[in-house]
């Protein structure tokens, strides 16, 4: 029994060790799925130990610890993300999102900027400034970068949803409700709450 035992506990440590950054890695999604967080980190740092430059594993253990409102380690590692793949915008945006989280505005601006200087077609990083210009009060720059945004199949509703809302502010309320109504047509169901407010 003792030497059984004993081949199990060999068979199950040799299977650790031999477990690539990837194996690591894939484990920490599938712990994120189920929402143990927490076992995520652990999994994404071990693909780290065995990876250093795993971009993935930073991209994904920032996220784990955007859950656990750790958003200082989270920058740290969206910084290593952006480090490891600067060709790619979306590791600035994500990193501005966090950094309004922290009230860093200036910050916030800068990577959103530089998300859109190295990806001039990320329509998303064109919705994310929208949406924080639009909470500065910023209303005319939020109105352009959320024009760019609505070609996006991704976010095309929710930049629609947006720019009534900016519309508005600007004193377009024709403009809004259109918005507002074509938001509704895509699925955005509030948006018709929206509508019987201001546009009836």
């Amino acid at each position: 029994m003792r030497i059984l035992i004993l081949i199990l506990f060999v068979l199950h440590f040799s299977n650790i060790l031999s477990q690539t950054a990837s194996d690591w890695w894939l484990s920490g999604i599938n712990e994120s799925r189920y929402g143990d967080i927490r076992k995520a980190i652990v999994d994404f740092s071990e693909a780290i130990k065995i990876d250093p430059e795993h971009q993935f594993a930073y991209y994904d253990r920032g996220f784990a610890k955007v859950e656990l409102e750790d958003y200082r380690g989270a920058i740290a590692d969206f910084s290593k993300y952006i480090e490891l793949t600067p060709y790619w915008g979306i590791g600035y945006y994500v990193r501005a999102r966090v950094k309004i989280k922290l009230g860093d505005e200036n910050g916030a601006i800068a990577d959103f900027n530089k998300a859109i200087e190295v990806d001039p077609e990320d329509e998303q990083a064109y919705y994310w400034r929208g949406v924080y210009k639009y909470s500065l009060g910023e209303y005319k720059e939020a109105l352009d970068d959320l024009n760019k945004a609505i070609k996006s199949t991704l976010i095309g509703t929710d930049a629609y949803y947006m720019r009534g809302f900016v519309k508005f502010k600007l004193e377009d309320l024709n403009g809004a409700c259109l918005d507002w109504s074509k938001a509704g047509e895509l699925g955005e169901r509030s948006a018709y709450d929206i509508i019987k407010k201001y546009c009836n």
